[in-house]
């Protein structure tokens, strides 16, 4: 007997061709995580697949999982939205490739999470539509690792418990949190100042509701500080450089 045909909505984070006819897909659905799966017959398929299995395509699949705990097994896609622009636009790709970086990086196998699903799925509609790159992905990020359980500690000083954030503070990357002026020892190459809008801004960002979250607008100064905490503290995190980053930094430095 085989294994049940289960449905999921799904957003593809990888495909490369496997043979001369098939794909083998990296998804993040929403029932059963990420998980990588091959579509046979993809590549001359005139019904099941054609168009639909494009990187960051927001699908509806049917598949089934292997009982040896290898490759799933793709049977049917229906496409919802193909996010067209985060494929044909440079400056899009670039962006969403740091999110697909961070996430084939960040997550388990078979592990579902509703929120980082939809917070994903908002992140990709954002991107497609609005021009203002790094906001997207800053507000994602800060999000993604609250969800993750790497929230930042921005609530007050690690070393006193100040919590006046009018007064200066830098964010510490290897212990995930504040330190104030007062508290800040040798060492500060693990540190990046933050100002006490944009430390405001990105407390709110945790909290919002997701249909809200877009209405947050870093500001110029807000932006340059935020993309170099979270950068650093992904790379901190992950213990790695993040390719995407590398190549997209540029072009987030010119969006702020």
């Amino acid at each position: 007997m085989g294994a049940p045909e289960l449905e999921s909505d799904a957003l593809i984070l990888h495909c490369r061709d496997h043979g001369e006819s098939d794909k083998i897909i990296t998804l993040l659905t929403k029932n059963s995580g990420k998980f990588d799966g091959i579509a046979k017959g993809a590549n001359r398929s005139k019904k099941r697949f054609v168009n639909k299995l494009e990187l960051f395509s927001f699908l509806h699949i049917t598949y089934q999982d292997s009982r040896t705990g290898g490759l799933s097994f793709i049977k049917e896609a229906d496409l919802h939205t193909s996010f067209l622009r985060l494929r044909n636009d440079y400056n899009r790709y670039a962006t969403a490739s740091i999110i697909q970086e961070i996430l084939l990086y960040g997550i388990g196998e078979k592990e579902p999470d509703h929120q980082v699903f939809n917070l994903t799925l908002w992140a990709f509609h954002q991107l497609d539509q609005n021009k203002q790159q790094a906001n997207i992905l800053y507000l994602y990020l800060i999000r993604l690792f609250d969800l993750l359980g790497y929230r930042p500690d921005l609530s007050a000083c690690l070393g006193c418990g100040n919590s006046e954030i009018s007064r200066g503070f830098s964010f510490n990357h290897a212990t995930g949190g504040l330190l104030c002026n007062h508290c800040q020892m040798a060492g500060a190459a693990s540190l990046t100042p933050l100002s006490a809008g944009t430390i405001n801004i990105l407390k709110k960002a945790m909290h919002l509701p997701l249909e809200q979250l877009s209405r947050l607008q870093l500001s110029q100064s807000a932006l340059a500080e935020a993309g170099k905490l979270l950068h650093r503290y992904a790379r901190t995190l992950f213990q790695r450089e993040l390719h995407a980053w590398k190549i997209a930094e540029k072009l987030l430095t010119s969006d702020t």
